[in-house]
C-alpha cells in the first residue's frame, strides 16, 4: 500500500501535494508522486480522463489517493479503474454532485472562503465545480468544512497536520 499524490492545475505539486507526501514519508509510509502533465485552465477541460488513466497505471488496489483541486477530477477517473482504500480530496475543483463508487472511502476538505474554486466553477464548459467550497452532496462522503483559502491546507500548520493525521490514520487501519 502506498500513498499516491495527485496535483491540480498549473503545478507539479511542489507547494501542496508534495508537502503532504513528504510528511507521510517522514511518518514511515511509502509514497508516490504521479508524474502528470502540467495542465492549465484550458487543457484541463480535456485532460482529466487521460490523467486519471496515468494515475490508475501507477497505482493499485488498496492505495490511498490524496488529491488537490483539479486533482479531484483526475482522481475520479482513476477510481473507476482501481479500488482505492481511501481518497482524500483537498479543495476539490469538481462538481458537488459527482457520484463516487465507494463514497464511504471519500474524504473532502472544503471551505466557503475558497475563491479559487468559486471562480473556477464559473468557467463555461469546464469540469470544475464547487465541491471545494461546499463539499459533496453524495451520501456517505465525509465532508470537513474548514475556514481557509485554497492553499491554506498546506501553508498553515494546523490544517496541514489535520490532513496528514487523517491520511496517516487511514493508512494504518
Amino acid at each position: 500500500m502506498k500513498i499516491v499524490g495527485v496535483n491540480g492545475i498549473n503545478t507539479h505539486g511542489e507547494g501542496n501535494i508534495d508537502l503532504v507526501l513528504c510528511e507521510m514519508a517522514k511518518r514511515g509510509h511509502q509514497t508516490w508522486d504521479v508524474e502528470l502533465p502540467l495542465r492549465h485552465w484550458f487543457s484541463a477541460r480535456w485532460g482529466g480522463r487521460a490523467d486519471g488513466d496515468l494515475i490508475a497505471r501507477e497505482s493499485q488496489d488498496g492505495d490511498i489517493l490524496v488529491a488537490h483541486s483539479f486533482g479531484a477530477v483526475r482522481a475520479y477517473y482513476a477510481h473507476k479503474k482501481v479500488e482505492y482504500k481511501a481518497i482524500v480530496l483537498i479543495a476539490p475543483a469538481q462538481g458537488r454532485g459527482v457520484e463516487w463508487w465507494y463514497p464511504d472511502r471519500v474524504f473532502c476538505f472544503h471551505s466557503p472562503k475558497d475563491w479559487v474554486v468559486e471562480i473556477g466553477a464559473l468557467l463555461a464548459f469546464h469540469p470544475f465545480g464547487r465541491a471545494g467550497t461546499r463539499g459533496y452532496t453524495q451520501e456517505g462522503i465525509i465532508n470537513y468544512e474548514r475556514d481557509s483559502d485554497h492553499d491554506d491546507y498546506f501553508q498553515h500548520q494546523s490544517l496541514m497536520a489535520e490532513v496528514c493525521d487523517l491520511v496517516d490514520a487511514l493508512a494504518r487501519c
